[in-house]
Order: structure tokens, then C-alpha cells, then sequence
């Protein structure tokens, strides 16, 4: 794990709130959980009661946008997808060292907002970490297995299901692997229809035809109909591929982590390595043939006003794809750095 002394920070005024505070468990993560960074259990009477919540804490105002009464924290599709996955109630704290506030905000559908490519979420400045927001969490935790106990017609302990849960989503990583062989193919495809009509716009300047031509503008219109296609179906892969490496890096994670918990075997996290590793190799495969075409689409005509709108709006979905596979090349990296 990386070791980052502004980070610690905020991992040590959380801790010293949920401990002397709140007087509830704060474990760190052994293993390195990119995007959750520590696990908290309720106590009562002096009993932990097994209810947990987990938490990504973030440090210094240089991670977020800062307005009057609000922190606006913006994250990707892979972390939307993680969060929302993620088997236990996760929370955002954002410690401050600037102003010494520590404050926080839960993670759901209703406080991850919608931008045009990625997604938001707000703290509001008077969501402030200490003993008076314990009701607050608490009311969370009860809502969350009043929710599981609604949902799910299973007797015992609602924990030992999630656990079930997480080893069935375990293999959305495999799923994920498969979408990246899946845009591949679309990017063979693609590259065989731009060097068509290549081949057909050659063609017709070799023939001395006019940029106004009737058989030219139909043939330029097509070609930009069908990049437009391209680009909706690369969105809705990479739409795909956020959501089942967002659950299925989750669910990896998670697992590995109970398992080291209950056996303290170091071997696991090898093991753990060793398993996520052919994803990372495919989204490299991916990316790298991803660049290659993207080269090719930036030097397509621009003199055809659709071509170039065209041209632009691939670019721009190729651009949202590259940064959604760095997001998770980042996922895969940071447990083992």
C-alpha cells in the first residue's frame, strides 16, 4: 500500500471520532480496498453488534470543488458502479486539514448525481463528523437491514447472506474481462468500415467528383451515420463494463479480504493478485486498440460537416472509455502498490 501522510490524516481524525466518539470499532482495511479505506461496527452496551459501514475518506480540499455551503466530489462510472455494489452501507468523509472540519455524506442513488459523463456527490458543510451524527448512522444502519429483511426471504443473520451475495457477484469480474473482448471486436469492426470508406473517398477524388456530388454526399453521409452507431454501441459497452467491474471488483475485493480476516493467510493476497491480473492485461489490450483507432478516426476529413460532427462526438466517446479504463487500471494497481 502507498504510503501518503496527507491521506493518513484524514484515516486518523475519522478514526479518532469513531472510536472516542462514538465509541464504535474503526478497522482499517489490511488489505488495500481501493475506493472503501476503512470498515466501522456499531457498538452497543459495549457489544459490537456485527452492523458495519464502510468508509472512503478523503483528505484536503484539493479533492473536491469547493462552493459557500457545499463539496462537490466528482468520481467515475467504475466508482458509481463500486460503491453502489458494495455489500455494506458506504459513506464519503472529507477531512480538511485547512479548517480541521472532518465531514461526511452516504453514498446512494439518491446522493450520486448525474453529469454528463461521470457522477457527483455533495457535502453539504453542516455534515459534520462527530458525536451529534451518531443518531444518523445509526438510522442508516437500521434502514439497511430493514431493507435486506424486506428484500430477501431468508432466515438468520442478514450478514451471513451478504456473504452469499458477494461470492455469486465475484464473477462479474469475468464478465467484465469478456466486455473488453467484446469492444475489441467492435474496434475490428470499425476499423474494417473506416478503411472502406476510405477507399471509396479516394476513389472519388481520384475521379476528379466535386465535394457537392450527390453520390459523394450520400456516401459521406452514410459513413457518418454508421460512426455515430459505433459510438452509441462503445457508450453502452463501456456502460456495461463500468457496472461489472464496479460489482465484480467489489465482490473480489470483499472476499479476499473476509477470507484474510478469518485465516490471516498472506497467500491470498498473491492469490488475489494473480486473479485480477487477467483483467488488467485485457483492459490493456483493449486500450491499446483503442488508441490505435482513435488515431485514425482524428485524421478523417473535416471539409463534410457531418463526417466531422461525426468524427468528433467518436472522439469524444473514445476519450470517456480511455478514462474509464484508467480508473480501473488504477483499481487493480492500488491494493498491491
Amino acid at each position: 500500500m502507498r504510503y501518503n501522510n496527507t491521506e493518513r490524516l484524514g484515516v486518523i481524525e475519522s478514526e479518532r471520532v469513531f472510536t472516542k466518539e462514538f465509541n464504535w470499532i474503526f478497522r482499517e482495511q489490511s488489505i488495500a480496498d481501493f475506493g472503501v479505506d476503512a470498515i466501522i461496527e456499531e457498538v452497543k452496551e459495549s457489544d459490537p453488534t456485527g452492523r458495519l459501514i464502510a468508509a472512503q475518506i478523503k483528505t484536503g480540499l484539493g479533492n473536491f470543488h469547493y462552493s459557500n455551503k457545499i463539496l462537490t466530489y466528482y468520481v467515475s462510472n467504475t466508482h458509481y458502479n463500486y460503491w453502489l455494489g458494495y455489500v455494506l452501507p458506504v459513506i464519503l468523509i472529507a477531512y480538511l486539514p485547512e479548517s480541521d472540519n472532518l465531514l461526511w455524506q452516504i453514498v446512494s442513488k439518491d446522493t450520486l448525481k448525474k453529469t454528463p459523463n461521470k457522477w457527483k456527490i455533495e457535502i453539504p458543510k453542516n455534515n459534520i463528523l462527530n458525536n451529534y451524527a451518531k443518531p444518523e448512522f445509526t438510522e442508516i444502519l437500521d434502514l439497511r437491514f430493514r431493507n435486506i429483511a424486506k428484500r430477501e426471504p431468508f432466515q438468520g443473520d442478514p450478514m451471513v447472506l451478504d456473504i452469499y451475495s458477494i461470492v455469486e457477484n465475484v464473477n462479474y469480474i469475468k464478465d467484465a474481462s469478456n466486455s473488453t473482448l467484446r469492444f475489441v471486436s467492435t474496434l475490428t469492426e470499425m476499423d474494417i468500415t473506416v478503411k472502406n470508406y476510405n477507399q471509396k473517398i479516394n476513389l472519388f477524388a481520384s475521379q476528379g467528383c466535386s465535394k457537392t456530388d450527390r453520390q459523394v454526399i450520400a456516401t459521406i453521409n452514410k459513413f457518418a451515420h454508421e460512426l455515430i452507431l459505433f459510438a452509441k454501441r462503445i457508450r453502452n459497452e463501456i456502460e456495461i463494463f463500468t457496472e461489472l467491474f464496479g460489482l465484480g471488483f467489489s465482490s473480489y475485493m470483499q472476499a479476499s479480504t473476509i477470507y484474510y480476516s478469518l485465516t490471516r493467510e498472506e497467500s491470498i493476497i498473491k492469490e488475489t493478485k494473480n486473479g485480477l491480473n487477467a483483467v488488467f492485461n485485457s483492459i490493456n489490450e483493449a486500450e491499446n486498440s483503442l488508441r490505435g483507432m482513435q488515431n485514425s478516426i482524428r485524421k478523417l476529413p473535416k471539409t463534410y460537416p457531418r463526417l466531422k460532427e461525426a468524427r468528433n462526438k467518436l472522439v469524444e466517446v473514445m476519450d470517456i472509455v480511455l478514462d474509464e479504463y484508467n480508473v480501473a487500471k488504477e483499481f487493480l494497481r492500488e491494493p498491491f502498490a
